[in-house]
């Protein structure tokens, strides 16, 4: 039984539908986001944008909605996964990735970056894990903008390191954080329960 393959499979579960629409331009813009994440120890919503544009463009023609955001997550969430396992785990990540249905360029890209870089990834993901992590978290709706036609909007704001932050999202990626955070509590739930 391979642990890493059970918890890719599990973790990534909730992704299914969209993992067959991540093509080699998207899987290479995520991972090169996520990537700079864990070495930065910093997410840039511009970055991001930026990238999102590009693809969008790129995606134009193609005629498919392409939710990039759920795309990011699914990588993270591979590449956090990949990560907690050690070197002996990754013999078989190409049959994994086929397994869960990642397009054949795609599995390659992925098979020769995470294992090429392994060694690297997990220190920066190390020293990320040991970052403080943030306190007394808030939100709180803006409509100051629905007057102009501008669509309300939730701002995040919490202490990390004796520093206060504010992170403006969209609705619609606030119900993704929401659902993230909720999909995570039931493994974790899930993970309690098998315990006892």
């Amino acid at each position: 039984m391979n642990n890493l393959r059970t918890s890719l499979i599990s973790r990534l579960k909730p992704y299914s539908k969209y993992i067959p629409q991540i093509d080699k331009h998207i899987l290479r813009t995520m991972l090169k986001l996520c990537v700079e994440v864990l070495e930065t120890k910093k997410y840039s919503k511009q970055a991001y944008d930026k990238e999102v544009l590009k693809l969008t463009s790129l995606h134009q023609k193609d005629g498919k909605e392409h939710d990039y955001a759920v795309y990011c997550t699914a990588i993270m969430i591979l590449l956090e996964t990949f990560l907690k396992f050690p070197k002996k785990s990754n013999e078989n990540l190409a049959d994994i990735l086929k397994e869960l249905k990642f397009q054949g360029d795609c599995v390659e890209d992925l098979t020769k970056v995470l294992i090429t870089n392994q060694e690297h990834l997990y220190e920066q993901y190390k020293e990320l894990k040991t970052t403080e992590p943030f306190t007394q978290l808030e939100h709180r709706i803006d409509i100051s903008g629905v007057d102009r036609g501008q669509p309300p909007s939730v701002i995040l704001s919490y202490e990390q390191d004796g520093i206060g932050k504010a992170v403006n999202l969209s609705l619609q990626e606030f119900h993704q954080l929401r659902y993230m955070v909720a999909s995570a509590l039931h493994e974790l739930q899930d993970l309690e329960r098998k315990k006892s």
